[in-house]
């Protein structure tokens, strides 16, 4: 029996179910495999006997494509019980960073790995985001560590808070953090688990604004999340920045406002960067994904791919052109879906052959093959990057702590040699009176009219003790 006919069985029986005098007389007749995962289902979703409450039918539906082994819980994990990070105290540690900020307007990136990496939830993930977008104005952020991209998505993904790192991903001007291949795709199973088409499809397009197509499960999770979310958009609107920016500036008075600008730039579209809209992402991000998969031109999912992803795009001219092509294999349901965007009255006629098997099972099954010959590879290298960033974390904190210490000598010394010279002026005082007037002289500032009453005092004693030194024709008188 197929899994999802057992999916569609488990949803009815609990529908009918619900009321448990219908589930006594109907439990015999539930097949026998079905029995022990049924009732622990009933248990936990029906709950005890004359009580109902409203089931999740769509439950058994979502799963995820990585297994736990991929997602490496144990060795990120593990990080806590480094005796650096235990040793961090979270509140104490940001009001320090806080004042660093403050006081020299930058922190060194070590402290900020190490805060992304112990952050927890609540307030601690606003604090982060706080330090992540001051740290971006700062020159030390060309010196981001690797691991703190990684800790911020993973920090965030364990919280739940995807719109929140969304956001982060969104805005790499002001945030700067651009996710590895591990990241993105912890945050596309993520998505796809909790039926969060949007951040997933969202996630996807990150990998064709990259322009990234190295590791085959990100492109391939990358394409199911963008057919996820063409068959069901959730949840909406697509991008809530932009849709909370221009509800605000509808509810701004509509008086025109004149503004002094040095000169007006042409208007101009690059077609990438500029994309806000999700059809044309979603559309150039199956395009390109599927055209850097190193597939036949012919093969199924590599041409509807293409034709779905230039008729979400806009590209009508490109979708003709591939639709003239005989020798080309379409899914049907990428043709229905092209000739629903096209519309009735404008149709176009593929003349290629047509695949009955629909293009996210083809996605799917490439999907699982890729996961089960890159999985082990991604998994051993990540690894090993888990472990190479401790120790370059090690390596940064201990070269930290050594130039404070060399800051703390070198202050020191200088308040020494500021004593040494302070005690040297007091010793040769008399020897040096002449010079030290001479230097005095010409500290005073000169100013216009009469001289303040203690500068006047001091002049007047100058020009006094100058009138009794001593000259070659002086004569002593006789005794």
């Amino acid at each position: 029996m197929g899994e999802g006919h057992t999916c569609r069985l488990h949803n009815r029986l609990l529908t009918s179910l619900a009321d448990s005098n219908m589930a006594i007389r109907c439990w015999k007749h539930v097949l026998p495999g079905l029995r022990a995962s049924l009732f622990v289902r009933l248990h936990a979703e029906v709950g005890p006997v004359g009580k109902k409450r409203p089931m999740p039918l769509l439950s058994c539906w979502t799963r995820n494509y990585l297994s736990e082994a991929y997602q490496l819980r144990q060795e990120w994990e593990a990080r806590l019980r480094s005796p650096i990070i235990q040793k961090i105290q979270m509140e104490d540690f940001f009001f320090s960073l806080d004042g660093k900020f403050k006081s020299s307007g930058k922190i060194n990136a070590v402290d900020l790995d190490l805060f992304a990496v112990k952050a927890e939830g609540g307030e601690q993930l606003e604090e982060l985001e706080d330090l992540l977008h001051r740290f971006r104005r700062t020159p030390q952020t060309i010196y981001m560590l690797p691991s703190t991209q990684y800790s911020v998505v993973r920090t965030f993904l364990e919280h739940n808070q995807t719109e929140a790192l969304m956001r982060i991903l969104s805005d790499r001007i002001n945030y700067g953090v651009f996710p590895d291949h591990h990241a993105l795709n912890l945050i596309m199973d993520h998505c796809l688990l909790n039926s969060n088409t949007r951040d997933a499809a969202r996630t996807a397009c990150l990998l064709m604004l990259q322009e990234d197509y190295e590791n085959k499960i990100s492109c391939y999770l990358g394409l199911m999340s963008c057919l996820k979310y063409i068959k069901s958009p959730n949840p909406e609107p697509w991008d809530p920045e932009l849709q909370a920016h221009a509800e605000e500036e509808s509810k701004e008075d509509e008086d025109e406002v004149k503004v002094r600008v040095p000169f007006l730039a042409r208007p101009y579209f690059d077609d990438h960067f500029d994309l806000r809209e999700w059809k044309p992402m979603v559309g150039k991000t199956l395009a390109w994904v599927s055209g850097n998969l190193e597939l036949d031109a012919n093969d199924p999912l590599m041409s509807s791919c293409q034709l779905l992803g230039h008729a979400l795009w806009g590209k009508w001219d490109i979708v003709s052109s591939l639709s003239s092509l005989q020798s080309y294999t379409f899914t049907h349901d990428a043709v229905e879906e092209m000739k629903k965007l096209r519309g009735e009255d404008e149709g176009i006629s593929v003349k290629g052959h047509i695949e009955e098997k629909s293009l996210q099972k083809l996605v799917e099954e490439r999907l699982r093959a890729a996961i089960a010959e890159r999985g082990p590879v991604d998994m051993k290298t990540w690894r090993e990057n888990l472990e190479t960033w401790e120790a370059i974390r090690r390596r940064e904190l201990t070269r930290q702590l050594a130039e404070v210490e060399i800051r703390q000598r070198l202050d020191k010394v200088e308040k020494a040699k500021k004593e040494l010279v302070r005690k040297e002026r007091e010793a040769f005082f008399y020897e040096r009176e002449e010079q030290l007037e001479a230097e005095l002289e010409r500290r005073i500032p000169r100013r216009r009219g009469p001289a303040p009453p203690h500068i006047a005092k001091i002049i007047e004693r100058m020009k006094r003790r100058k009138s009794l030194r001593q000259t070659d024709d002086y004569t002593p008188p006789t005794i």
